[in-house]
């Protein structure tokens, strides 16, 4: 609802003459300013509509409007008013003053239609949105940042610095889908709908129903009463303002009865044959939605949405009401419709509005009727009412940016009025407003002797006190120094701030460390962490290590390739090898090791698959562990053998000669060296006689007893592995050739070194007690 003065309020009961004005911008840069007579007397109309059958959530809504200009004498003739950009504006004659309704600012997408008038069509800045969702925020990221980003990128004025669950965690980026979509989807989750108000600023606004579910009526029609005609719940408070519409012309339509939510569905992988439904709520007016920004949290968002809208009740109607400037889309609203002498009043919020300047206001609810209620709220948002050019558009920086949209707003704006209060001291409190009253104004600000304070339709929006505190809603500056800063996420760079760099600086201003788009830098090597006391620090990453005398502190060290890890007494008790290379989850060409400085031991723990091109050697025994129905997991072993084998089973039957051939399988056979010599095992599973007439190198015969069924068992070589058999072991396998090594005897040469000097000193300490104990 556009705000306006009670006097504007009264004065539109009788009269209707609004004047319309428009600034218009070229994309020259050139300006005109059209008054009344300017404009012919049809087709001037702002439409603010989803355009739907149904109840609209989750839907990015565009204003249009159209304009008939006056060209009788050609005097538009040079204009180019393609990506025109329109301010339009109402005014109104009251008794001694005329007020003004900011009606928004749109941009003409589609060419004019020129003669002795000029037909023009523009929309809002929702066009902006109907391009590919290309953003580079990285996943998962709340619903909130997403909002953020987009208006960043597009460069949109955010109307909605918080809206209801914009921390929603959005797991995976959306692919396929506009800036437009994605603003309905994030909607959606905040049972509400995308849209631009008429200053401009893109808000996510949800749907702000008192909840009630008696279909008793107060006679003030301000209440919902129970059975026994007590008051249960407040329906239209201050903060959801409801028009009164009673002035409908006679092509009025009015649903039989009102609608009331009873439900919110969706069904879950839809389209595979595992698809189920999450439905909360009853069945009758059921809202069934789809939304991927939900997958894997839909019976969580479900029960968000029906938490806010069962219970809602409103009617389903449209008509054409005398003019009114202040109807927007998703007002909440009385409407009364006379039959005769007969009146009724019901509740119902406007999804559709078309204001004709110089006639009536198309409005409606659209919603369907319990009995067709089978949409599907996809929020698939509403189109243009016209498809916009691919026009390059001048991307200006953040600050650039803003700034034109402050000035943009601020010089749209009207006066203020001015109201002094004095107090019982003799001190005034100045009030400015928007509207002639305090009471009637949306926008006020007052100065005390405390600080200044502005608010909007009743609620703080910022303030500063007299000590220098301030509460603003979003700050764009160049430059900005503080002591500290607290909050939630801070974003560097991006766009024209291109990369962004976090610099820290010790207490002389030396740089520390740094991160950029190249990394994280450290200066002094140094990473630090903390114990569990929270109170003693110890290095975590350091390029090298120094020694000392009273013991080593725990630690991790990176050198050599590796990363050592070190105890509170001294000497690495474990390192990890580094792996030369690696692609997911297996490991090629190098291995990772866990090596114990006491025992020499190897011990590795790994998870995942495991892909070697090299060897793969254990000191215990390899195992696969099996589940099984009456005895829990269990361990079945490898067979072992001194030499690395291939083998394979079947089962033959000799024929009525007494033979049988068994061929070996082509890519069986080129895994072994059947050229060496390899064994074959036969059982008979029949009377009679078997054995192995002769081998080569494709397949083997049986021969025996006629029609005698066998099994057979053979074992080969490896290809290429035919020499091992019963090799020593040697640590030394573990590392590969290109590996750097790493000396032992060094390092224990050193720990002796260390330990003896600490040694001495401690023999130099008692020495010198001893000497001082006698004074020598």
């Amino acid at each position: 609802m556009i705000n306006v003065s009670n006097e504007f309020r009264e004065v539109m009961k009788t009269r209707r003459d609004f004047l319309q004005y428009a600034n218009i911008t070229f994309k020259d840069g050139r300006t005109i300013n059209l008054g009344p007579k300017d404009f012919a007397l049809s087709n001037n109309s702002i439409t603010d509509a989803a355009g739907m059958n149904t109840l609209p959530l989750g839907a990015a809504i565009a204003k249009s409007i159209q304009l008939e200009i006056i060209n009788d004498k050609e005097q538009f003739a040079d204009y180019d008013f393609l990506m025109a950009e329109i301010h339009l504006t109402l005014k109104l004659q009251l008794s001694s003053t005329i007020e003004s309704v900011n009606k928004g600012t749109y941009t003409v997408i589609t060419p004019e239609t020129y003669g002795s008038t000029i037909i023009v069509e523009a929309v809002d800045d929702m066009y902006k949105a109907d391009k590919e969702y290309a953003t580079k925020l990285k996943f998962p990221a709340t619903t909130g940042e997403m909002y953020r980003d987009i208006c960043e990128r597009k460069g949109f004025m955010m109307g909605s610095s918080t809206f209801l669950h914009d921390d929603f965690v959005v797991k995976a980026k959306p692919e396929g889908m506009t800036e437009r979509q994605i603003l309905g989807y994030i909607a959606m989750i905040a049972c509400g709908n995308a849209r631009f108000d008429v200053d401009g600023f893109l808000k996510i606004q949800t749907y702000n129903f008192g909840k009630y579910t008696a279909p008793i009526m107060s006679a003030d029609r301000k209440f919902i009463l129970d059975t026994n005609g007590k008051q249960i719940l407040s329906v239209w408070g201050k903060k959801n303002k409801a028009h009164d519409l009673k002035n409908f012309f006679s092509n009025m339509k009015v649903g039989t009865d009102d609608i009331i939510i009873t439900g919110i569905k969706t069904v879950v992988d839809e389209n595979s044959e595992n698809s189920n439904e999450i439905m909360e709520g009853n069945e009758g007016y059921v809202i069934s939605i789809s939304n991927p920004l939900i997958t894997g949290e839909e019976k969580k968002v479900v029960s968000w949405l029906a938490n806010e809208l069962i219970g809602v009740r409103f009617r389903k109607f449209s008509g054409d009401h005398t003019a009114d400037p202040t109807i927007e889309f998703m007002d909440l609203a009385y409407i009364t419709s006379t039959r005769g002498d007969k009146r009724n009043t019901y509740m119902t919020v406007i999804t559709d509005v078309v204001f004709n300047v110089f006639g009536y206001t198309s409005l409606s609810n659209s919603a369907n009727d319990t009995l067709r209620n089978s949409s599907k709220y996809t929020s698939e948002a509403t189109k243009a009412y016209v498809n916009a050019k691919n026009d390059s558009i001048k991307q200006l920086g953040n600050y650039e940016s803003i700034l034109q949209q402050i000035t943009k707003l601020i010089s749209q704006g009207s006066g203020m009025y001015l109201t002094p209060v004095e107090q019982e001291d003799g001190s005034i409190i100045y009030y400015m407003h928007d509207k002639p009253t305090i009471e009637e104004s949306g926008y006020t600000c007052y100065w005390t002797s405390n600080g200044i304070v502005a608010s909007l339709d009743g609620g703080t929006t910022w303030a500063v006190d007299k000590n220098g505190n301030a509460l603003f809603n979003i700050i764009t500056a160049r430059g900005l120094i503080f002591d500290w800063l607290r909050g939630g996420t801070m974003k560097l760079g991006g766009h024209n701030n291109q990369d962004g760099v976090l610099k820290i600086l010790n207490a002389s201003g030396a740089e520390i460390a740094q991160m950029d788009n190249l990394g994280l830098n450290y200066n002094d090597n140094l990473l630090v962490g903390y114990n569990n006391n929270g109170r003693t620090s110890y290095p975590v990453i350091k390029e090298t290590y120094t020694s000392t005398s009273g013991g080593k502190t725990t630690s991790c060290e990176i050198a050599q390739g590796s990363i050592f890890v070190y105890n509170d007494k001294g000497g690495s008790d474990d390192f990890v090898q580094k792996a030369y290379a690696r692609v997911g989850t297996s490991l090629n060409y190098g291995y990772i090791a866990t090596f114990n400085s006491d025992t020499g031991k190897t011990v590795v723990s790994l998870t995942n698959n495991i892909y070697s091109t090299g060897s793969l050697s254990c000191s215990g025994t390899k195992s696969r562990i099996a589940e099984t129905r009456n005895y829990g997991d269990v361990k079945l072993y490898c067979y072992e053998m001194p030499a690395p084998m291939f083998g394979d089973i079947g089962e033959g039957r000799t024929d009525n000669m007494g033979e049988c051939y068994i061929f070996l399988d082509d890519v069986f056979s080129e895994t072994v060296n059947t050229e060496a010599c390899y064994q074959v095992f036969l059982q008979k599973e029949d009377q009679g006689d078997i054995w192995v007439e002769s081998k080569t190198l494709s397949y083997f015969v049986v021969k025996g007893t006629p029609n005698v069924k066998f099994s057979w068992e053979i074992k080969i070589k490896q290809l290429g592995f035919e020499l091992e058999r019963l090799e020593l072991f040697s640590d030394d396998e573990l590392i590969p050739s290109n590996a750097e090594e790493i000396d032992y005897e060094a390092q224990a040469a050193t720990m002796v070194k260390e330990y003896y000097e600490s040694l001495e000193d401690i023999h130099d300490e008692e020495i010198n007690k001893f000497y001082k104990t006698y004074n020598w």
